[in-house]
């Protein structure tokens, strides 16, 4: 009985332990505020439009679908591909992992956690969960090569203290 309530909060509400250590880690490194911002704001939507466009092109039935099975949370039986859950969780942890490795893996480690627990309350299988890390990776990748592209562009426009004529 414990485990399974563990695994259903995990599977439910442990996302917003990543999300709340991505604002600690915002609020507590001023110095990389601006460099976590634009990398989320690059990175996060990239995931989600990948994830849209593969979830149109892979159908994977959700595993309790397959079993005839009931899951340990109440959901649709529509497409697993890609976990929305893990997708939101590894992308944090992918985007904060560029600007501190070992908050990083925590987070990763919070991600994976989320996924096992999705995959044991038969709401996704090991390809969703995969899938979405997948992604949330190449998205970062992604965004971060378009960040280091444009970033001295933008912060060129950007007037300076101490730079302007008097």
């Amino acid at each position: 009985m414990a485990l399974t309530t563990v695994v259903i909060w995990v599977a439910q509400y442990a996302f917003a332990l990543s999300i709340l250590l991505w604002i600690v880690y915002f609020i507590v490194r001023p110095g990389q505020r601006v460099d976590l911002f634009v990398l989320s704001a690059l990175a996060f939507p990239l995931a989600l439009a990948i994830a849209l466009l593969l979830g149109l092109a892979i159908y994977d039935p959700r595993p309790f679908v397959v079993a005839h099975s009931v899951p340990l949370i109440a959901h649709t039986a529509d497409n697993g591909f890609p976990s929305d859950h893990t997708l939101l969780t590894a992308a944090i942890a992918a985007v904060v992992f560029v600007l501190n490795r070992k908050l990083g893996l925590v987070l990763f480690g919070i991600s994976l956690a989320v996924g096992l627990a999705r995959i044991a309350a038969l709401l996704h299988s090991p390809l969703d969960i995969a899938g979405s890390l997948l992604i949330a990776i190449v998205a970062t990748g992604v965004a971060v090569v378009g960040w280091k592209k444009l970033w001295p562009r933008v912060h060129a426009l950007i007037p300076h203290q101490g730079t302007e004529d008097t």
